[in-house]
């Protein structure tokens, strides 16, 4: 029973064709740092890990998992990567299965993370306050977390706390294909950030806490024309309404652009036509 090797320190079992639950008694592994199940078919919910204190790497992604990210996580305070992503399988980009319920707010005591995808889930309601103290955190990824009626979105994880601000080691956001519907002034605090994804958020079209603009187009791009090192910018199908207002020129640094299938009106901004870097 490999459980009893209460010295093991690392254990890679990724696509190794498993199946079932994940046993419990892995928690006996107290000085384990590096666990990777990911790229199986393990299903149920994850367990209790709090023994693994040690832990620094925990990959359970590309597996058929279900359930509450159990609150037990803020225990592995010296986690720096965690991967839960695609435990749910997608049918015309719509989530089905996969971990569900909020994000919990003890993922907040897991200090070193340096990454954090949790994408391609069931997940719901807001980004936890205490995001804002993953003060190390490179790479932030919660896209696809939705739920429909009818095939069409009516929940998922859908604001993002102004605690978010605090992030400004983040080079990587991801939040497409969720729910969001409210960004806050700030987010132009991350001035780390050279990737923003927003695209797939519906609901973005009846933004309503981003204080300047007068519709949903200029209230969001105020906000975004603070990151100066955006070199990536994805706001596609988001229904947003309005002209683009000018400010481009804040961002010198960004090569690539995608605002297609929005309601975009009036004319481009002069300084759209002054980055040199686009591509």
């Amino acid at each position: 029973d490999c459980f009893s090797i209460s010295n093991t320190d690392s254990l890679n079992l990724s696509d190794s064709g498993l199946n079932g639950l994940i046993p419990e008694n892995l928690n006996q592994l107290v000085n384990l740092e590096f666990l990777d199940l990911s790229g199986n078919s393990l299903e149920g919910s994850i367990p209790a890990l709090q023994n693994l204190t040690s832990l620094k790497y925990l990959n359970l992604s590309k597996n058929s998992l279900s359930g509450l990210i159990p609150n037990e996580i803020g225990s592995l305070i010296n986690l720096e990567y965690l991967n839960l992503s695609k435990n749910a399988y997608t049918w015309s980009g719509i989530p089905i299965g996969g971990i569900s319920g909020s994000i919990p707010d003890e993922i907040g005591n897991l200090e070193n993370l340096s990454y954090l995808n949790l994408s391609q889930n069931n997940l719901s309601g807001p980004i936890p306050s205490s995001i804002g103290n993953l003060q190390n955190l490179d790479s932030l990824n919660f896209s696809i977390n939705f739920q429909t009626d009818m095939l069409t979105p009516v929940s998922g994880i859908d604001s993002i706390p102004p605690e978010i601000g605090n992030l400004i080691n983040l080079s990587y956001m991801n939040l497409a294909s969720c729910f969001i519907s409210t960004i806050p002034s700030e987010i132009s605090n991350l001035q780390s950030l050279e990737e923003l994804n927003l695209s797939s958020n519906r609901s973005l079209a009846d933004i309503d806490l981003v204080s300047i603009g007068n519709d949903s187009a200029s209230s969001i791009f105020c906000a975004i024309f603070e990151l100066t090192n955006l070199k990536h910018l994805k706001i596609e199908t988001c229904y947003l309404e309005g002209i683009i207002p000018p400010g481009f020129s804040n961002l010198e640094n960004l090569k690539s652009l995608y605002l297609n299938a929005n309601r975009l009106s009036g004319e481009l901004p002069n300084d759209l036509w002054r980055l040199e870097n686009l591509e």
